[in-house]
């Protein structure tokens, strides 16, 4: 159940959203994150990306057993800074969630790789017109950089609270300096709550990965 998968940032989480007119599940897999979010806050609309199309299947699956067709889109693709099509790693599983734009070809894990659509939220955005964008969660296994990147105007726009995850090895460096490049605080997702840092530092344990982003 939810006290077994992720409670730290589900309860941080539903904290945000509460108050959220949109929501972005960027790295969506089967919908947790916009499930929660739609039950929690009965006006806010999410849109979730899942590139995998077994995967993004069971996605809609889960929105519609839910009764949430009109308030959570949904869009097949990967997104990153520009549009086009790019390989994507997909590791083996029924829903694997650790799939990744990040060196596709080069991943000595069990899987496939499949030729994805990709998009900006910046294009979406204007595209879909948006009326605004309040919380975003990016699990993208490494590839944060490039969606954060093909949304600058989005978070000038909007200043959007951010969750996101930074693993071992991962790209903290750049995603430190983007968020402070926008003037953002920084938050460990801990047991005691939010713990304000002033610098991201991967967990080497694993056990505490997220991050929150925002503006105060």
């Amino acid at each position: 159940g939810l006290d077994m998968w992720e409670a730290d940032t589900l309860s941080v989480f539903k904290d945000i959203v509460a108050d959220a007119k949109v929501f972005l599940d960027i790295g969506a897999n089967t919908g947790a994150y916009s499930l929660i979010a739609c039950a929690v806050n009965q006006n806010c609309k999410a849109v979730a990306f899942e590139p995998v199309p077994h995967v993004h299947e069971k996605l809609r699956e889960n929105i519609e057993l839910n009764t949430f067709k009109e308030r959570i889109k949904t869009h097949q693709c990967a997104l990153s800074k520009e549009t086009g099509t790019a390989s994507f790693f997909i590791p083996d599983g029924e829903c694997p969630a650790d799939g990744t734009l990040v060196d596709a070809e080069d991943k000595s894990q069990k899987g496939s790789v499949l030729e994805v659509t990709v998009n900006t939220v910046d294009d979406l955005r204007q595209k879909e017109q948006w009326d605004s964008v309040d919380v975003v969660k990016i699990d993208v296994e490494g590839a944060e950089p490039d969606v954060l990147s093909g949304m600058r105007k989005t978070v000038e726009d909007c200043k959007p609270a951010v969750i996101f995850e930074v693993n071992p090895g991962g790209p903290a460096e750049e995603l430190e300096k983007y968020f402070k490049e926008y003037s953002y605080n920084l938050y460990r997702i801990t047991p005691r709550g939010l713990v304000k840092e002033e610098h991201i530092r991967p967990d080497e344990t694993q056990t505490h990965r997220n991050y929150l982003a925002k503006c105060d």
